[in-house]
């Protein structure tokens, strides 16, 4: 049996990443038989069309975010979203359909009751007045607005600028709200120390 060299090994990792090449074939075929070759060239097919379903099921999953985004739906895509990185999330929330200003997160049974109880069972029991409060990925404001009531200072971070500017309208008369915008990474303009609390409510988006 002959001894498979360094530059064989090298030329089946080609083979692998690059698919068939004649001469890899040719030279593995001879050294390990028809069985692990058609198995090897199988397994390079298969990575290929995994890699071409991947892009496809991304390319597939963007555009139904997009038509959700646009129409302001919360409806499966955006349920099942799994991608969260700074650059996903500024992708898919500065095309969001927001003229509902994030109520359509809603509870569909009693949206009104709902809404009482998460304001009064988790912001009011969590955030104390007064004092520096940060949110981060406000949305369209809609818990902002009860925390901008409370806090001394309330420091708004988005990694979208849309975001951002939909806080700055429903703001523009209170003197104590700042708005940053982030690369997600970093807070740019808020000193270690500076803030009391923090919040995120996962249904502001």
């Amino acid at each position: 049996m002959v001894a498979a060299g360094r530059g064989d090994r090298a030329a089946d990792r080609r083979q692998d990443d690059d698919g068939f090449r004649p001469r890899t074939h040719a030279a593995r075929l001879r050294r390990l038989g028809l069985e692990y070759e058609t198995l090897a060239s199988a397994r390079s097919l298969t990575r290929r069309l995994s890699r071409l379903l991947v892009a496809g099921s991304e390319a597939i999953e963007a555009r139904l975010l997009s038509i959700e985004g646009a129409r302001g739906i919360l409806g499966p895509a955006h349920r099942t979203y799994a991608g969260h990185s700074a650059v996903e999330n500024r992708s898919v929330w500065t095309g969001w359909d927001w003229s509902a200003r994030g109520n359509e997160w809603n509870d569909g049974t009693d949206p009104a009751a709902w809404k009482e109880s998460l304001v009064r069972d988790v912001l009011l029991e969590t955030i104390p007045a007064g004092g520096v409060v940060l949110e981060v990925g406000p949305g369209g404001g809609r818990w902002s607005e009860i925390l901008q009531a409370r806090a001394d200072r309330l420091v708004l971070v988005d990694v979208t600028e849309r975001a951002l500017d939909l806080c700055r309208s429903r703001f523009a008369a209170a003197p104590n709200v700042e708005y940053i915008l982030t690369e997600g990474g970093a807070l740019p303009g808020v000193p270690g120390g500076s803030v009391e609390n923090t919040a995120s409510v996962p249904e502001s988006r």
